[in-house]
């Protein structure tokens, strides 16, 4: 008999095939022009879909065995969609096809299970890793399992037309608890060490007579030298960083400022990671891209707040999951002024 729910244990010695989809480019705008594999949807995608793999003793997929889109889901004539199908009845031995959740195939369910009818005759099931559902196949119907799947495309569906007012809903909440911009300036993420750090771990050289090298001006000489050569800051900026750190040292304790210090520092590598500084006049605004970041933008905006003033009461750290919502749909964070900026440019694309 059939089992309904699980991983079945055939699957652990079968061969993955991946499908990995993002709705449109306008969710990759801050991709733009890089190939797919080097997308950021692209690589949490795959990352999460490994992860899964991994943690159950499941075969990792093979580069030429990872397909990918960018496409809206209404659609089921996709490049790469249609190279999965063709790659995937093709193969030898027993395989699968994984994807993060259902509506990676499609929002339509009917034109989706229509698509993906021949795996479903040839035994080759399909695998959500968000929730470690597997679609049912000719052999092994999986008769609830393959309904819940099912309906997990429709629901996609459903979703998709109450997106921008859950999102609104969600900016109108946060908004109330005091998430709010606020004017951090640059956490110089293509500095070669956090200038704050530098700052940190060599403050007592204030209290160092100026004949013996030390002072304000030798720490500010240190800091620079200490992040550059990328964006490293002015030599002004350590004395009014160090005024700046006044309240936040004084009201939080040393738990409380290691915990926002760390909460910085994440904000910071998200920057880096994007290749993108969001801060208004940027000395070093990017690395290697050549367009903006809106998503790094918006979270430079909605982030500031705690980060400038983390001993008030409405300012609160994002969590995870809202840091990602900002940078999937950015354009609903940002400031009024960004806003006419992103029009202006993607309207001449």
């Amino acid at each position: 008999m059939t089992e309904e729910y699980g991983i079945p244990a055939w699957m652990k010695k079968a061969t993955p095939y991946v499908y990995l989809r993002l709705s449109s480019e306008y969710q990759a705008k801050g991709d733009a022009g890089k190939p797919l594999d080097k997308q950021s949807w692209s690589i949490d995608q795959l990352e999460a879909v490994k992860s899964f793999l991994k943690a159950n003793g499941m075969k990792m997929p093979k580069e030429a065995n990872i397909f990918r889109d960018l496409a809206s889901g209404g659609t089921m004539d996709r490049a790469g969609l249609q190279s999965l199908i063709e790659a995937v009845m093709s193969a030898k031995g027993r395989a699968y096809v994984a994807v993060v959740e259902p509506s990676r195939f499609g929002r339509n369910s009917t034109l989706a299970f229509e698509q993906l009818a021949p795996l479903y005759r040839k035994d080759i099931p399909l695998l959500s890793t968000d929730d470690a559902l597997v679609s049912g196949t000719l052999k092994e119907p999986r008769t609830n399992a393959h309904l819940l799947f099912t309906i997990r495309m429709g629901v996609s569906e459903v979703e998709r037309g109450t997106l921008s007012t859950r999102v609104n809903r969600r900016i109108g909440q946060r908004k109330q608890q005091g998430i709010l911009s606020a004017a951090i300036g640059s956490l110089f993420p293509f500095a070669r060490k956090d200038p704050l750090d530098v700052l940190l771990e060599n403050e007592s050289l204030i209290d160092v007579p100026t004949k013996d090298g030390g002072g304000q001006n030798a720490l500010g000489r240190l800091v620079v030298s200490g992040s550059a050569p990328n964006g490293a800051p002015a030599m002004s900026w350590t004395a009014a960083e160090r005024k700046r750190l006044e309240p936040i040292r004084a009201k939080l304790t040393p738990e409380e400022f290691n915990a926002w210090k760390d909460y910085r520092r994440k904000i910071r590598a998200i920057y880096a990671s994007r290749d993108f500084d969001p801060a208004r006049g940027a000395k070093v605004e990017s690395l290697n891209r050549k367009d903006i970041d809106w998503g790094a933008k918006a979270l430079n905006r909605m982030a500031g707040g705690f980060i400038a003033q983390p001993y008030n009461d409405i300012y609160f750290p994002l969590e995870d999951g809202t840091i990602e919502d900002i940078l999937a749909t950015p354009l609903e964070f940002l400031s009024d002024g960004d806003k006419k900026l992103y029009r202006r440019i993607v309207s001449k694309r």
